[in-house]
């Protein structure tokens, strides 16, 4: 029975692994199978500012940033699945429609070995590892956008935009998930100590010119309370006494073509360090990241592939891979304080401050942002508000600086 236990943990909806608290509504089908729905909402109120009193960014609007259904799926102790779709209104998001996001199988002949097959999160950074019911500023710091599935590009107006400048213009068919197959593993170690473990092999870029799959990997040793599933969170509210070290990489050959025809390879590489600590009357939550991104040093456009011959895109958008490529880093840290006697009630002020250097000249593609914010929390991650003021500083020559200010409504379940 406690084996039985595990395993259905270990099969519960990915963006709720990271607290198990937040699950959704199982229907139990037979003695080992069973069923999890689950829903979330995020909707949005911005101010966006720019330099310029002319500028089309200055505006006020609505989003849904995400509305999501899931259902993860039981079958027998080591087989379980699971589905989950996406509706957001966000400028470079998944449009105004519906659509499926997440779709894989899940086996797991042994904690250390479990396999998802299909179409899912790769393990690049532990920011794309993060469950977004359980972010920390408002949203996912800018530059983690700075992946292959996430369109090698940087984001602003609170993770609602794209910064312009910073886009190469890469992707992959699912869009921000990919296919293919991740083996996972996590478990204790030597006291204290726990560890897990990522390592995938994916389709990758849907520009490719190479017959090439993508491979990422990922390891993380937590000092303290263990953080165990596929998923996990930026805060946990006090309720988790943990450190982690986390290492990744991710790379893929010819995932597109220069202006001269020639394959343009990619490899992203991240080092990270999250704590989660009590700390006087409340609990502090912090996070800092390094990450780099790629692009083979080249200086001409990224091309798409048609028949297997170049074309020359047709996005304005986009640019030179060496102005969307570099390195940067972030930190953001929070103070969740209890209110009352109820657990998951209560306030926390966070702020985070992040920079990317591309590798163009005259420093094309970088930038400097910094955000902060309150959120009050009604039920832990289940019902907050977060109010957040954000910063974009492009470091080109002439660059307009961007402002937003926003308002969120989060639910999760």
């Amino acid at each position: 029975m406690k084996k039985k236990r595990i395993l259905q943990g270990a099969a519960l909806l990915p963006g709720l692994v990271a607290a198990p608290a937040m699950a959704g509504g199982a229907i139990d089908i037979d003695g080992e199978s069973r069923l999890n729905l689950g829903l979330s909402l995020q909707a949005h109120y911005l101010r966006n500012d720019s330099d310029l009193e002319a500028d089309p960014a200055n505006e006020n609007r609505f989003t849904v940033r995400r509305a999501r259904f899931r259902l993860g799926m039981q079958v027998t102790e080591e087989v379980g699945a699971f589905l989950q779709t996406e509706y957001g209104t966000t400028e470079g998001g998944v449009g105004a429609e519906m659509r499926l996001i997440d779709a894989f199988i899940r086996y797991t002949p042994h904690p250390w070995a479990r396999f998802y097959v299909g179409e899912n999160m790769a393990p690049t950074t532990r920011q794309h590892l993060t469950g977004h019911g359980s972010m920390l500023a408002f949203d996912r710091p800018a530059i983690i956008n700075k992946e292959l599935a996430w369109g090698s590009k940087a984001k602003t107006a609170l993770q609602n935009s794209t910064l312009p400048g910073t886009d190469a213009g890469l992707g992959t068919s699912a869009g921000v998930r990919d296919k293919g197959v991740t083996l996972f593993g996590s478990g204790p170690l030597i006291g204290a100590l726990s560890a897990k473990y990522y390592l995938g092999a994916y389709e990758g870029s849907k520009y490719r010119v190479e017959d090439e799959e993508r491979f990422s990997g990922r390891v993380q040793v937590n000092l303290g309370d263990p953080e165990p599933g596929y998923y996990e969170g930026s805060t946990y509210l006090g309720r988790k006494r943990t450190v982690a070290l986390g290492a990744a990489f991710d790379r893929q050959r010819g995932v597109a073509a220069d202006a001269a025809g020639d394959p343009v390879d990619y490899a992203a590489y991240t080092v990270d360090l999250f704590l989660e600590q009590p700390l006087g009357p409340g609990s502090l939550s912090a996070e800092t990241a390094w990450q780099s991104m790629e692009l083979d040093g080249t200086t001409g456009f990224l091309w798409e592939a048609d028949d297997g011959l170049p074309q020359v895109r047709l996005d304005d958008d986009a640019v030179t891979a060496e102005q969307a490529a570099g390195e940067g880093f972030y930190v953001q840290a929070g103070y969740f304080v209890q209110q009352g006697d109820r657990e998951s009630r209560g306030w926390q002020p966070w702020a985070l401050y992040e920079e990317w250097t591309s590798e163009a000249d005259g420093d094309a593609g970088s930038f400097t942002s910094y955000r902060y914010g309150l959120t009050y929390f009604i039920k832990g991650s289940r019902a907050n508000i977060k109010a957040g003021y954000e910063v974009t500083e492009p470091r080109a020559k002439g660059a307009d600086t961007i402002t937003t200010a926003g308002l969120g409504f989060f639910v999760f379940y």
